[in-house]
């Protein structure tokens, strides 16, 4: 039975590097279905750029990112992760996508089939892969259904 849908949220920061924008740990007890990820800019120059959604071991050094439910749901088990300094390990790339920065970029599941799921006591995260040229303000979020 799910448990909610909630999002993990990184809202306008500078970003200069290539790095791990999101990320959320699912619970020992729990399985979480991915449904939505997106990165949307302040960029007003056009530029190329691409994004990875990954499964990974660890979840690397970052600033800890409450999850916020979306409807009347107990608090969330995930650990939520944004701005890594530090990234996450031994990643198993699931989509890439190039995207410009000024677009930003979505993905969506199309139905419940499309979903990504990220086991129990796993990682997962969306990795801008180019730097972009200048600093730019970035916001990223990731969207999943709990269940246990």
């Amino acid at each position: 039975m799910a448990r909610g849908r909630y999002a993990v949220k990184m809202d306008s920061i500078s970003v200069t590097a290539a790095k791990t924008l999101v990320t959320v740990g699912s619970p020992a007890t729990a399985v979480l279905e991915v449904v939505r990820c997106k990165i949307t800019t302040r960029a007003t120059v056009s530029e190329a750029s691409q994004v990875t959604i990954f499964r990974a071991t660890t979840e690397g050094t970052n600033t800890t990112s409450t999850p916020y439910a979306l409807g009347a749901y107990a608090a969330s088990g995930v650990d939520g992760g944004v701005n890594h300094s530090v990234e996450p390990s031994s990643q198993t790339v699931l989509h890439s996508d190039g995207f410009n920065l000024v677009a930003g970029w979505e993905w969506v599941a199309l139905d419940e089939e499309g979903r990504l799921v990220v086991p129990p006591s796993s990682f997962f995260g969306i990795e801008l892969m180019v730097a972009p040229a200048g600093a730019t303000v970035m916001s990223a979020m990731i969207e999943y259904i709990e269940k246990g």
